[in-house]
């Protein structure tokens, strides 16, 4: 069989998650390719998948508007399709939402695992480099992920175990989440849409590797004049930030010297929470 696996990522955690999934379902006997979401790549959309695996942070208890975009060009034609998740604390309705928007879609919703993992924003923007900050927030997150992906994957071939699978309830504790937390956090920070504008690069470590202008899933960072440039088409995934090879990009009085967070995939199939 013939898996896509789709996946938008920031920092890298569901990025680590699915080139591990990509190298269990390889080592299973699937035919596997992957491929990250992007403002670029939903121009050109593969659907020749039998199984379609769709990936995403959590981001204030909802998916990213550019993976609610992707369900809403595929063509399900009743194939399985399954989802990932990364979060930081809790995921809220975020899986239940891309499930009912796949269902729409005509696909068959057979599965669905969520990941606990370092929160990016937090580290950004609160932990100190090697501060004890930073090691309780990287020593947040699920443990034996390699196995939770290996009987993922094995459940894949479990048709009735799949035909199984129940919708996705709402999450109980939904009417606090939106009567107090919700609120607060637009109050603070609107969603992190405070900090659009302040994203920068230092002119004294930028080295215009153009690394943030190739790797910006919305396409929102060019280089003019010697400098690099941040628009306003920003969902603050802090892909930019975390990824820059020399440390370079900060939020503008908010991030500098704080950590800088680079998951990595390990040869034996798990995440270095680097």
């Amino acid at each position: 069989m013939k898996t896509g696996i789709y996946y938008f990522s920031g920092a890298g955690n569901t990025e680590c998650i699915a080139k591990i999934m990509a190298e269990i379902f390889k080592i299973k006997g699937y035919s596997v390719f992957r491929k990250r979401i992007t403002n670029t790549s939903l121009q050109t959309i593969q659907q020749e998948y039998d199984i379609l695996v769709t990936g995403f942070p959590v981001y204030f208890r909802r998916a990213p508007l550019m993976v609610q975009d992707f369900i809403n060009r595929q063509a399900g034609h009743n194939r399985k399709f399954f989802t990932f998740c990364t979060k930081g604390l809790y995921s809220g309705n975020a899986a239940r939402e891309i499930q009912i928007l796949a269902k729409e879609r005509s696909f068959k919703c057979s599965g669905h695992l969520e990941f606990l993992m370092p929160g990016s924003d937090a580290l950004a923007l609160m932990a100190k480099k090697n501060s004890l900050t930073e090691k309780i927030f990287k020593s947040i997150h699920s443990r034996n992920i390699r196995k939770q992906i290996e009987d993922f994957v094995k459940s894949i071939d479990n048709n009735a175990a799949a035909a199984a699978v129940n919708e996705i309830k709402a999450k109980w504790y939904t009417p606090f989440d939106n009567g107090i937390i919700k609120p607060l956090e637009r109050y603070f920070t609107n969603n992190h849409q405070i900090f659009v504008n302040r994203f920068e690069a230092s002119q004294s470590s930028c080295n215009l590797c153009r690394h943030c202008v190739h790797n910006c899933p919305n396409a929102n960072i060019a280089i003019s004049d010697n400098r690099v440039l941040f628009g306003s088409n920003c969902s603050v995934c802090l892909r930019c930030l975390h990824q820059c090879p020399q440390e370079a990009i900060e939020i503008r009085n908010k991030t500098e010297n704080n950590v800088k967070y680079h998951p990595a995939m390990t040869k034996d199939l798990s995440v270095n929470f680097s």
